[in-house]
This record gives C-alpha cells, structure tokens and sequence, in this order.
C-alpha cells in the first residue's frame, strides 16, 4: 500500500476550526473508486497549521503528498514539502489549489514540486493516482504540467464540467475519525457546504474570472445529507461557499431544510453564505427564514465601489443607487442586519469618488456595517495579468500577512505573503494611504457609533451630506485635533513603512490583548480608551455648525452615554430631547429638529470589567451585532 498524504493548513482563530473541506472532496472521490482504495492508503489529513517539524513528523513513507494552496498557508505549504523532498526525493509533491498559478511558474521557482493540478481537482486528483497504478505516462492526464527529463509538460487544460456528482467527504466518513478523536476534542469544528459550484460573473479581482461561468448544482440529496451529517454532528456554523446562493428556486428549499435541522437537532446556528445579486425576492424571502430561525450572522449587500467607471473597469454589474437603498430599506425596517463591502485600490477609482462612495453607503441607509477591504491581487485573476495592469497603471506592495484576530508573536514562521494594490492611474499611493485613513474614520466614527448620532442628527435635521461631514471632520483632524490625531496616527502607524516596503500592515495595542486588530477596530477602542479628550475633540469641531446650543450639547450628552465601556455602570438619565425615539429608525432621512420634550432614558450596566474582554466580546464578537451601543430604553416622557 502507497501512503497518501493530502495538506490543507488552516489558520485557528481561538478553538475554532474547519474542518478541511477542499481535501476532503479530493479524498473522497477518488478513495471512493475500488482500484484506488486497494493499492493506496489514505493517510489522516494534515490540516491544522502546527509549527512545521510537528506536522512533518506525522509523515511516514510518503507515495505522494497533495497540497490544497490558498494565500493563508501557500509558504508554509512550499517549506513543508521541501523538508519532504529532502527526506524522501522519490515522493512526489503535488501542488493544487487557487493559488497556484495556472502555468509552469511554480516548477520553474520550486524544485521540490514535481506536478501542479489546474482547476477543479476532483477527477484531476483520482486520474494522477490512476495514471501511476496503470503505468500509463502523465501526458495523458488533462490539467496538470510536471517534470519530465528535465523539461516541463503542461497538458490540455481543458477539464469536463457536468454536473457535480462527487461524492461527499461529509456523508461519506473521511471526517468522521476527527470528530471521534481525542487530539481534537477542544476544537469546535466550523465547516465548508457547497450546492453549486461556478459564477456567471467575471469580477476582475475575483478567481472565479478564471474559471467555467456555467453555474452547475450538486444533487439535492448530496446537498442534503452533507447538512443531516453537519447537524448529527453538531457542527455550529456553516459557512456555504456558493457564489450565488438563492440565484435557483431550490435554494429556498435548501435554507428550509437547514432551518428544520436546526429545530431537530439545534444545529447548525449559524448560516452564512453570499447571496445571489439579482434575484432580490427570492433572497430577501430565505434572509428572512433564516433571521427568523435565528441562522443569520448577517446578510451581504455587497456593491464593492459606487463609481460606474471603476465597475466597468472591473467587469461588475451592481444594483442602481436607487435599487440599492430600496433593498436596503427593505431589510432594515425588517429589522436584519446587513453588512455592505467596498474595496480599496481599484482601477478606476479616484481619492474623491472612493470617500464619495462610502458616504453613498451611508446615505443609502447603511449605518452599521461597511467593510472596507484593500485589493488582493490574487493569481489567476484578471487583475493579476500583466496586460491589464499595465492598462490602468497599477501599483502594489507586496507584505507578510498579520490577519485580524491572530495573536502577536515575535516572528511567524512561513508567514504567508499578500499583493495588495496600492496605486493606478486615477489614485497615487499618497491618495490610497489618505483613503485608507478616511475608511478608518468613517468606519469607526459611524459605523462603530462614536459619531452616527450626530452624524445623522446634523445630516437630517441641518442639511449636512454625511460626506461633507466626515471630509471635513478629516481635514480638522490633520490640523486642529488634539486627542483624535494622535489616536489615528497610533493605529495607522504601519502604512507609509507598508508603502516603502519595509514592514507589514498591522495594528496591535497591548492594552486590548496581543492580537492584531483590523485598524478600524483599533480606531474604535483606542478612543473608548480615552473617551473624555475623545468628546472633547468633538465638541470643538460641532462648533462650526450653526445648530442650536441647547439641542446640540444634549445631543453630544446623549451621544456619549450610548458608547459602551468597561465598567460602565446601569443609570436613568434626563434629556431634553427624546433621542431614542428620534434615532430609532434611521431610515427615516426627513426628519426635522426634534421637539422638545423632557424624556428620562434608561442605560443598562457593561459587566465586562476589562479592555481585554472588551475587546473580545464586545468588538471582535459583538460588532456585527452593533454591541458597542446601547440607544437606551425611555422609562418616563413629560411635555415641557
């Protein structure tokens, strides 16, 4: 028996972990076939992303060891089957994945790489193994390229797209072992569902530009028992990777299915996914399942810029402004939260219609979630040809990724690398650097709810476009802030060493615990750090507005007490104004100077007696569910 060895590390945010779903299927269709089984032995997956000689010690006599490659462990992956090849020259290493180049780059860079597989693996994967066992020579295998005499081979790369009956690694037992073992028992296990595969789109910056656009289902009863497997095993999220989900009719079948497991079984609790762009009925329909089982963590109304000619550079079609606010609307008066991306560093995009952008956002009606995302250019992708790079002139800086979340250490071992793009013909480096501040700003400030109210009030009662708002509140800042200039320096102190080369984009404060923060995080809790000179910055800078005192430092007052801390003790507190009421829906963009009316509001106590957990449970956990504000619960009203 041959020994088969199949590597897909992931990176753990605490206990949690996915089970490895990519090797899975490569496993599990070709160890399903009799001939396979009978001459290989399928060694346990390595898939937790151990120091390097732990997890080279669980190799023993290796035939062939497979590598599933993303940008997260790609240099872990490439350091670990050299160590393999030394050992065992003879073994053959096979590099996969959407992050292997599809030409002979890597065989040319990476001696120890004897074949790469191009595209889908499945049936690349079961034909490599056969191709050995029949003698027959690799040439007859589609999508690969490999070594031969010296020379590289790269085969027809036209690969059979049908339908997707592949066997399941779920329902089929390749994880059942994980679950069963000891080694694993701290872990709670997340994992990958598909029920289709493929997208009729061709984003510039997306992998899927590279790949077939004919949208193909998995079976009904694949789909099926993957999620009576996942529920009888008490799997707690789901993470579905369709590109699309909702863009056919029996995907609402599916979230059905899902909600009645969760009934049965109490698993699985959460379900999230990327929802298709048009079908905007149906999708609204199984968001609302889905939030009313309690399964949502949030739904996706992507738009990723707001410039048509950035959207045309990209290849992407969004909903109209319009369109988009209507949808909007639609889900917040539902009472759904959603959560909009913007991508920073787009071809196309200007400094101007970036900041513009996020403010549409904004006045579209998403108050509490945008992520802004800088542009990874990934290989295989359009944005990733040297042609269309030097069509819009783009820039980028490559760095050693330090993922949100992760804890500090002194040096990462095979740190994994990121292209970002930093530049093109409508956007100087300079002008990302001050985007990528101004994100921050805005994410924190409105987003995060340090300024919203305010920014809603002067918006809707002062006539003050959130945009002139937040740009002018940035150009203050950069000369007259005391406390709020320091704090954004603090936090973005890596991006101009980022942009000469000499050190990764990364944000840590020992005061929240050693892990990186996204910087908008970072933005938020160290103002809370330092909330009275935080407010007293504000106050200066409201003074330009002409709105009355009285309505403006009860506002302020109010504000302030939403903004929950550490140690933050329950109170009753009087207003002039009612505020909870008049912040309720913010949907409501007409709504004049509020009328006075001596209003009594309760505010609960923030148990957490630390920034540490703090951090944790309110920002890291708790800010897609907006735990960072308490509007208050009005407990008395009286006339003036």
């Amino acid at each position: 028996m041959k020994n088969i060895y199949l590597v897909q590390p992931n990176n753990a945010l605490s206990r949690n972990q996915f089970l490895p779903y990519t090797v899975g299927v490569l496993a599990a269709y070709a160890f399903e076939q009799e001939e396979i089984r009978k001459n290989y032995r399928l060694c346990p997956f390595i898939f937790l992303k151990k120091p390097i000689e732990e997890n080279f010690g669980l190799i023993e006599d290796p035939f062939l060891v497979g590598f599933s490659c993303y940008m997260w462990n790609v240099e872990y992956n490439l350091a670990l089957a050299k160590m393999v090849k030394e050992k065992w020259p003879d073994c053959i290493i096979a590099f996969g994945g959407p992050h292997v180049p599809n030409d002979r780059s890597y065989l040319d860079r990476y001696q120890q790489i004897d074949v790469l597989m191009f595209g889908e693996g499945e049936r690349t994967f079961y034909n490599l193994l056969k191709s050995f066992l029949d003698g027959k020579p690799l040439s007859a295998v589609n999508s690969i390229a490999f070594r031969s005499g010296g020379d590289v081979v790269e085969t027809d790369k036209t690969q059979l797209l049908c339908d997707c009956d592949y066997p399941s690694p779920y329902a089929n037992g390749y994880f059942d072992y994980i679950l069963q073992s000891d080694e694993y028992r701290d872990f709670q296990f997340d994992a990958i569902l598909e029920t289709s595969r493929g997208c009729p789109y061709a984003c510039a910056y997306c992998y899927y530009v590279g790949s077939d656009r004919k949208l193909r289902k998995f079976s009904d009863a694949r789909v099926r028992a993957d999620l009576d497997w996942l529920a009888q095993n008490k799997i707690i999220y789901i993470f579905c990777a369709d590109a699309n989900f909702g863009i056919f009719e029996r995907d609402e079948r599916t979230a059905d299915y899902i909600i009645a497991l969760n009934k049965k079984y109490g698993f699985p609790q959460r379900f999230e996914t990327t929802m298709a762009k048009k079908r905007t009925d149906l999708t609204f329909r199984i968001n609302k399942k889905l939030e009313d089982a309690g399964l949502n963590r949030g739904i996706s109304l992507d738009v990723q810029s707001m410039n048509p000619q950035t959207l045309e550079y990209i290849g992407r079609k969004n909903l109209t402004n319009d369109n988009f606010k209507d949808l909007l609307n639609r889900y917040n008066r539902a009472g759904m939260r959603t959560y909009t991306d913007i991508l920073l560093g787009l071809p196309g995009e200007t400094f101007e219609s970036f900041c513009r952008g996020i403010c549409e956002v904004i006045e579209a009606g998403q108050h509490t979630t945008i992520n802004v995302y800088r542009v990874e250019i990934l290989p295989n992708t359009l944005m990733s040809d040297p042609a269309y790079r030097a069509k819009y002139k783009i820039v980028s800086r490559k760095s050693h990724l330090k993922y949100n979340h992760m804890p500090v250490t002194a040096e990462e071992d095979y740190a994994s690398c990121s292209e970002i793009s930093v530049g093109s013909s409508t956007m100087t480096t300079e002008q990302w650097a001050m985007s990528q501040k101004i994100a921050v700003c805005i994410q924190s400030f409105h987003c995060f709810g340090l300024l919203r109210c305010l920014a809603f009030f002067l918006r809707n009662s002062c006539g003050v476009s959130y945009y002139d708002f937040y740009m002018e509140l940035f150009q203050w800042i950069g000369s007259e802030s005391r406390f709020i200039c320091r704090a954004l320096e603090h936090v973005c102190h890596s991006i101009e060493p980022f942009l000469r080369g000499e050190e990764p984009l990364n944000f840590w404060d020992e005061r929240f615990g050693k892990i990186y923060w996204a910087f908008e995080e970072g933005m938020f809790l160290t103002c809370c750090a330092g909330l009275e000179e935080f407010y007293e910055d504000v106050q200066a800078y409201l003074r330009k507005y002409d709105a009355p005192d009285a309505v403006m430092s009860d506002l302020l007052k109010y504000q302030k007490r939403c903004i929950v801390t550490p140690n933050k003790p329950a109170s009753k507190e009087a207003f002039t104004y009612n505020w909870t009421e008049y912040f309720k829906d913010m949907t409501n963009t007409g709504r004049a100077v509020p009328q006075p009316e001596q209003t009594t509001i309760s505010f609960t106590a923030c148990k957490i007696d630390n920034w540490v957990d703090y951090a944790r449970e309110i920002v890291w956990f708790g800010k897609r569910g907006n735990k960072m504000i308490d509007t208050g619960t009005v407990v008395e009203q009286n006339a003036p």
